[in-house]
């Protein structure tokens, strides 16, 4: 199975009021520790990072070069990303692989999201029946979500801040849940305060 992992790195940080993703949290920036995850997970076969024209600007490859990982990076610029997260997962989606068979969504905000956290989920993905997976921790549903390419015509159509939200509810009955007491899959920055936690 080909797993192309879709890394949301667009938005604008309102309320953080600056490029949060360039923040440290633990020794590293947000984005690396989302994208390094990514790039550790095994069975992840492509990876699309959507990114906004400041970023792309003043980020560094999180990698040396000869890293295992890197032939499969591309970063893909969302010049609509003020227009919300759905248009970010929308061109991440049409730039994927037209082999992929399946979608991991993650978002470059959630730092404590693990390549082994990552490599479970898509083992229960693999095992499943169901097309959408969807991590829940407690009584909350977090992130990465993974979806069938069967969507890909919904997800390339996107075109608004509700993400994957609206093709989620209308195939309610294609949503499974991987349930953990990992709390990374709930757990993101949105404010400065969040970086010391």
């Amino acid at each position: 199975m080909q797993i192309t992992a879709i890394l949301l790195a667009a938005g604008e940080a309102k309320r953080f009021g600056a490029n949060k993703l360039l923040h440290l949290y633990r020794g590293k920036s947000l984005y690396e520790h989302a994208l390094n995850a990514l790039c550790d997970a095994p069975a992840i076969t492509e990876i699309i990072m959507v990114v906004n024209e400041h970023f792309r600007s003043t980020i560094h490859d999180p990698y040396p070069k000869g890293h295992k990982r890197s032939t499969f990076l591309k970063y893909v610029l969302n010049p609509d990303y003020r227009q919300g997260m759905g248009t970010s997962l929308r061109e991440g989606v049409k730039a994927s692989s037209a082999n992929a068979d399946a979608y991991l969504i993650a978002l470059a905000d959630m730092p404590r999201v693990s390549a082994k956290l990552i490599g479970a989920l898509i083992s229960f993905y693999q095992q499943s029946d169901k097309a959408i997976l969807i991590p829940q921790c407690g009584d909350r549903r977090g992130h990465p979500v993974i979806m069938s390419s069967l969507f890909r015509e919904a997800l390339s159509s996107l075109s608004n801040d509700q993400g994957a939200r609206q093709v989620i509810s209308e195939h309610s009955h294609d949503v499974g849940y991987f349930v953990t007491e990992d709390d990374a899959v709930l757990f993101d920055v949105d404010l400065r305060s969040d970086l010391g936690q």
